[in-house]
């Protein structure tokens, strides 16, 4: 007869009275239009995700989809790829995306590190090219906004 409530991570099944949180399917859809407007409608795009067995970067991802699905039938997702939520992987996994895809418009990290995704793409010479978009949890990635141009951000402070 405990009364639990879950905050920023939901248990569905729990029991639990109340769940404080992000709606992480809608927060993917509103991810996905923003990247599809800024690439305007048309053209490759990839994801960077924490891990594809983690529910936030599994529905985040489910609503991505969902929009491009709907509302994008000329963007053309290339590759969804795991960071593990590591600054590290982050970096070689962006590195990788702009190898492997020169006509890559956009990159949406739905997880962190996205000081890293940036880093990336601006040493690989495409800032100007690569429309970046990221969930925004860590404020320390507002400076990354203006000196390494984020294109849109989705915050997470609650």
């Amino acid at each position: 007869n405990i009364p639990v409530f879950t905050f920023d991570a939901d248990l569905p099944g729990s029991k639990r009275i109340s769940y404080v949180g992000e709606d992480l399917y809608r927060t993917g859809r509103i991810g996905a239009s923003l990247l599809c407007k800024s690439i305007g409608y048309k053209g490759e795009i990839a994801l960077l995700v924490g891990g594809m067995n983690v529910e936030t970067s599994a529905r985040r991802l489910n609503g991505f989809q969902s929009y491009i699905d709907e509302h994008a039938p000329n963007v053309k997702i290339v590759a969804i790829e795991e960071t593990l939520s590591q600054h590290i992987l982050t970096y070689q996994k962006t590195m990788k995306l702009l190898k492997s895809y020169p006509d890559l418009k956009g990159i949406w990290n739905a997880v962190s590190h996205s000081e890293d995704m940036a880093q990336a793409v601006m040493d690989s010479g495409r800032l100007n090219q690569i429309v970046l978009g990221e969930i925004k949890i860590y404020p320390k990635e507002e400076r990354l906004e203006k000196q390494l141009r984020i294109d849109h951000n989705i915050c997470m402070n609650l």
